[in-house]
């Protein structure tokens, strides 16, 4: 099983579609593609980080793929998916994280 977890806008439709090809793997993968990107503050990025931990902490026996951002500017949202990032490959042994411009 192939699961999209949110997948808002664009890309969380093209992912939807692209899944819906794909043979169902061996083991189940979750693609994690949902965060709060109206409100930048530290205690709404805070709590999508918690979320997110929560969710690795939950699924770590499954294959994860962690949408995140790249970008050089330095607000709360792009350090609590930093640490998203670093959060998921320290917790989950079959991990991956595609970061995005």
């Amino acid at each position: 099983m192939i699961r999209l977890i949110n997948g808002r806008g664009q890309l969380g439709h093209a992912l939807q579609e692209s899944i819906q090809r794909v043979p169902h793997p061996e083991k189940d993968v979750l693609i994690y593609h949902t965060w709060n990107i109206e409100d930048k503050s530290e205690p709404t990025q805070k709590k999508e980080y918690e979320k997110f931990k929560s969710f690795v902490d939950s699924n770590s026996d499954k294959r994860i793929i962690f949408i995140s951002t790249y970008s050089q500017k330095e607000n709360f949202y792009n350090r609590y998916k930093q640490m998203s990032s670093a959060y998921v490959i320290n917790h989950c042994a079959d991990s991956l994280t595609i970061k995005l411009p």
